[in-house]
């Protein structure tokens, strides 16, 4: 078991990025971290796309911030491991 960590979603060049970390054994989520190097404040959006339920994370410039999570787990398919109904959206505030 180790814990492996993945980037979601990304712009300006990788400078605003969500990233999760997971157990690689088990796929559960354990954290996630949203990394804002840019000077601009940027939003990270995860939404459930079944249920259309939706929670925004603003991040100021130069800053990180991490959640501990529990009770989400990465699903594989035929592509490699998905959210499944899961989005990570990050923009601009």
């Amino acid at each position: 078991m180790a814990v492996r960590t993945i980037i979601v979603a990304a712009f300006d060049a990788g400078r605003c990025r969500c990233e999760l970390d997971y157990n690689d054994a088990t796929l559960a989520i354990t954290k996630a971290r949203v990394v804002n190097l840019s000077a601009k404040t940027c939003v990270i959006r995860v939404r459930h796309s079944v249920l259309l339920t939706a929670s925004d994370l603003s991040v100021g410039p130069n800053t990180t911030q991490q959640r501990n999570l529990s009770g989400i787990a990465f699903t594989t398919n035929a592509d490699g491991m998905t959210l499944g109904p899961f989005e990570v959206l990050c923009s601009w505030q």
